[in-house]
């Protein structure tokens, strides 16, 4: 939705002449030119669409008015765009995806029940936060928050997907799961193994009675004092009152893993702050996208996370 603002002038000009102005090869420009066509009074509805309602919560919602659904990632480190998008379709239904593996599928979603396990698709094991030993599938309770264990009919055998999720419930006495995080995921600068999972469950769970800001990143601050910083970003800064709040929930959430706790106690991290990112949420995931692309991450590689363990973004975030 962002470069669609930012790039509505050549979008238009291109609909109006029926040309593609992307660099793009030969072959590919001409047959999109072909599909597209030349439409001057699309263009010309679009920019009546943006003079009109260029501030106005209906703006996407006119440019597509038969819309009705979306599917889009909701969950984990998605969850902060996924309110921004919500906040731009307010009137159409947004349909939470399963959990997707390249190993295999792991979850589909159900309309107004949760995303359920695919448990006719392939055999899976939970492993408990502080157990050794796997469950089935029908030993699993509501609440519990488990590792997944996977096991395919083309061979795969008890593979460990590093994801780990949370029972939200039962629909038929079919398990309905919520995708917390990569469990591999995790920060340790004096033994506090932060985990993203944890985090995740820390910024939904706690601050879920605030305006939580669409961008959210925990890291390491990269100077004295060691301590943790959540980077926050989005249309509206919390108040004074709000900023205590989020920061008193912020601390209480991360003493949760005991591990974080003792580190505190023993004093070798001061407790987290937080710090705003300025120029809003476009910014901020533009900023962390260079980062990952400089780590010689794909651009279609790369999510948004909850937590990174590099102390590098308060010099990256923190300019503008």
């Amino acid at each position: 939705m962002q470069p669609l603002g930012e790039g509505l002038s050549r979008i238009c000009e291109d609909l109006a002449g029926g040309k593609i102005s992307l660099s793009l090869p030969e072959e590919i420009r001409s047959e999109l030119e072909k599909a597209l066509g030349v439409q001057p009074r699309r263009a010309r509805e679009i920019r009546e669409i943006f003079e009109e309602k260029r501030d106005s919560p209906e703006l996407f919602g006119s440019l597509w008015p038969h819309l009705a659904l979306i599917s889009c990632w909701t969950e984990a480190s998605a969850y902060g765009p996924f309110l921004e998008l919500e906040k731009k379709f307010p009137g159409v239904r947004i349909q939470p995806k399963g959990l997707l593996a390249t190993e295999g599928i792991v979850t589909f979603p159900l309309l107004n029940h949760g995303a359920a396990l695919c448990l006719r698709s392939h055999f899976f094991e939970f492993l408990p936060e502080q157990g050794k030993k796997t469950l089935p599938a029908w030993e699993i309770v509501e609440g519990g928050v488990y590792s997944l264990v996977m096991t395919t009919g083309g061979g795969l055998y008890r593979y460990s997907l590093g994801d780990q999720v949370e029972v939200i419930g039962f629909y038929q006495k079919c398990p309905l799961l919520r995708f917390l995080g990569k469990d591999s995921k995790v920060s340790d600068l004096f033994g506090e193994k932060l985990n993203e999972a944890h985090v995740a469950e820390v910024l939904t769970k706690k601050f879920e009675n605030l305006e939580r800001p669409s961008f959210s990143l925990l890291a390491p601050a990269g100077e004295p004092p060691d301590r943790y910083l959540l980077y926050l970003a989005g249309e509206r800064r919390f108040s004074p009152e709000e900023m205590t709040r989020a920061s008193r929930l912020l601390e209480e959430g991360l003493k949760e893993n005991v591990h974080y706790a003792y580190c505190r106690t023993l004093g070798q991290l001061k407790e987290a702050e937080i710090r705003w990112v300025e120029g809003g949420a476009a910014r901020a995931f533009g900023i962390y996208q260079e980062v990952c692309l400089e780590r010689g991450q794909k651009a279609g590689d790369i999510k948004s996370s909850f937590l990174d363990k590099q102390p590098v973004w308060s010099s990256r975030f923190l300019l503008v």
